[in-house]
């Protein structure tokens, strides 16, 4: 009876265990791989989850993206992929979409894996496979690994085997033993051996081992080790460790070192504005700025930006952040001004564009004018080394445009970039420059049909800092 209970004990325990905590993982897991992507549906607009999307969709895609799903590139701008996680092949690769005037050649193609990242670029595909009949989720699917034995159990099942063996050899002992006791006294006694109660006490032997060899199993050992391993995942649950498995608590509990990518594990992956370098002072607001610098810098940060913030109604209004978490950072800091960055994108038109790449380390927008409409803005952002080489001028206080010579420059890279960097600040600069609308056609005329990348350096050449 004794052993049913232990037996029944064990079984409540470790199902009940791991009934909880596989339905807590799941639950992790789904938060973890939900990612969201913004589809074009009736001619609308939807942020969806990429479990919800189908065959048919149009989805827009922008630097720094994860593909959803299997699809065919409809139309696109200077796309790059890294399809390292799934073909293993570092290089990134050209895209070119089917609506593209260069169409695909034998150096790009049109297809987007799942899981592969966008790295440069921005457009719009078409699904084609998703979940398990993408490229990716047949190879998951065909992947099979097997459970390893814990360091844990190796130990228990080579205690069990040893107590086991002890077991066996006490029992055989005590067999022939009390078989030979038994000889031995019918022999002096001058007793007959052939006859029941021989046998009989022969049987009483058998079961004799037969009880020791039971007994010799711990039956509670293995109720003893699920309540530890139990409670140890209770106190690491508290310690904001979910732990999956019963046996896997042994192995995260005696972690002591635990390698990891800070941003989004130890931090909750939201970026913010810190400090500000601009109009010639740090500040950690805009209040000093004249209107005029706040008008470029609302536009610039707002509209030249892929980046977007999102509410999901379908878990208590929180806000998701899609794309490059610097640029959220930044949406969120105008956002504080009353700015909105839809509304930015919606009241102005983009006339050209250079997204961004790593290799740029910049993009570039070009837009009309909020202050001149008879002239364009070409807003620039990026890492602050490239923006300050490609920057002439930088916008002093009042508003004041000023030449930037080589001791201004100095000043701000040792005393401003410097500064931030020493704080493991993500630094990032803003510039602009206005231009004619017949000075940007004439450029584009001389060389759209000659070199694209010269009609870029006439745009982000001579540019004033923000």
């Amino acid at each position: 009876m004794t052993i049913y209970i232990a037996v029944a004990i064990i079984i409540c325990v470790t199902v009940g265990n791991d009934y909880v905590k596989e339905k807590q993982f799941r639950k992790l897991m789904e938060a973890r791989e939900n990612n969201y992507c913004t589809v074009i549906r009736s001619g609308e607009h939807e942020h969806i989850s990429i479990y919800k999307l189908l065959v048919g969709d149009i989805v827009q895609i922008n630097e720094g993206d994860s593909i959803p799903a299997d699809m065919v590139l409809l139309r696109g701008s200077k796309i790059t992929t890294d399809e390292s996680n799934i073909t293993g092949e570092p290089e990134h690769l050209h895209k070119t979409g089917l609506a593209d005037e260069e169409g695909p050649d034998e150096d790009s193609d049109n297809f987007l894996l799942a899981k592969s990242t966008i790295m440069s670029g921005k457009g719009v595909g078409i699904v084609c496979c998703v979940g398990e009949n993408s490229q990716n989720g047949q190879a998951e699917r065909k992947l099979d690994i097997d459970t390893e034995v814990t360091p844990l159990q190796a130990k228990l099942e080579i205690i069990a085997d040893f107590i086991g063996w002890i077991g066996i050899y006490a029992a055989t002992l005590t067999f022939f033993a009390s078989v030979i006791n038994m000889l031995v006294f019918k022999y002096l006694n001058e007793e007959d051996i052939f006859v029941v109660e021989t046998l009989n006490r022969v049987m009483d032997s058998v079961v004799l081992s037969i009880t020791i060899v039971v007994v010799a199993v711990p039956e509670g050992l293995p109720l003893a080790v699920t309540i530890s391993l139990a409670y140890s995942v209770m106190k690491m649950k508290e310690e904001n460790n979910l732990v999956r498995r019963l046996d896997a608590s042994e192995t995260m509990g005696g972690a002591d070192q635990i390698c990891s990518d800070k941003t989004g594990t130890l931090t909750q992956n939201k970026m913010s504005v810190v400090d500000c370098y601009i109009e010639d002072r740090i500040e950690r607001n805009l209040d000093h700025c004249s209107e005029q610098t706040k008008t470029n810098f609302y536009l610039s940060v707002g509209f030249n930006s892929t980046a977007q913030l999102l509410i999901d109604e379908e878990n208590e209004g929180k806000e998701i952040r899609q794309g490059n978490q610097t640029e959220c950072g930044l949406l969120d800091f105008i956002r504080k001004y009353g700015q909105d960055y839809q509304q930015i994108r919606s009241d102005n038109e983009e006339i050209y564009g250079i997204p961004f790449s790593s290799k740029r380390k910049r993009m570039t927008t070009v837009t009309r004018s909020p202050i001149d409409s008879g002239k364009y803005i070409v807003l620039s952002k990026g890492a602050s080394e490239i923006i300050l080489d490609l920057s002439t001028k930088f916008v002093s206080e009042g508003g004041e445009i000023k030449d930037l010579d080589e001791e201004k420059l100095n000043e701000i890279i040792e005393n401003v970039i410097g500064n931030f960097a020493d704080q493991a600040y993500r630094t990032l600069s803003l510039a602009y420059k206005e231009i004619t609308e017949e000075e940007f056609e004439k450029q584009k005329e001389e060389v759209e049909s000659d070199d694209e990348e010269a009609f870029e350096k006439f745009l982000e050449k001579d540019l004033i800092l923000l």
